[in-house]
C-alpha cells in the first residue's frame, strides 16, 4: 500500500470511529432513557435505540466516511442488509445477557457495542460502499 493509500485508509477509519461514537451515543442514550426512566423492557429499549442509531450511522457513513464510494440505491439496500445482521447480533447479545444470564442491561449492551462496529466496518467497506 502506498503512503497516500495508508493516509486515506487511516482518515476513513478515524471518520468511521467518530461516526460510530455518534451512533453509539444515540443507541445507548435511547436505550438508557427508555430502560431506566420509562421502565421499558431492556431488549425492546435496545432495539429502539439500535433503530435510531441506524439513521445516524447510515447518514454519517454515506455522506462522510464513504462519501467517495458507491452512492446508488443499491448501497442503501446493502447497508440495510448488514444492519439487519447487526441488529440480530445486538438482540441476541442483549437477550442472552439480560434474560438468560440476568446481567444488568448495560453490560451485554457494552459487549454488543464492542463487537458490532468491527463487523459493520469490514462488511460495509468490502461490500456496501465498495466502488464497482
Amino acid at each position: 500500500m502506498s503512503d497516500a493509500s495508508n493516509i486515506k485508509t487511516s482518515a476513513r477509519v478515524l471518520r468511521y470511529g467518530i461516526s460510530g461514537v455518534a451512533s453509539t451515543l444515540a443507541h445507548l442514550g435511547t436505550m438508557s432513557l427508555l430502560t431506566y426512566v420509562f421502565q421499558i423492557q431492556s431488549t425492546v429499549a435496545s432495539s429502539i435505540g439500535f433503530s435510531l442509531s441506524v439513521v445516524v450511522s447510515y447518514s454519517l457513513q454515506r455522506f462522510w466516511v464513504f462519501s467517495d464510494a458507491a452512492s446508488d440505491y443499491k448501497s442503501g439496500f446493502k447497508f440495510l442488509a448488514v444492519t439487519s445482521m447487526a441488529f440480530c447480533l445486538n438482540l441476541a447479545v442483549m437477550w442472552i445477557g439480560t434474560e438468560l444470564l440476568h446481567i444488568e442491561p448495560i453490560v451485554p449492551q457494552a459487549v454488543a457495542v464492542a463487537i458490532i462496529p468491527v463487523f459493520n466496518f469490514l462488511v460495509n467497506r468490502a461490500w456496501t460502499f465498495k466502488k464497482n
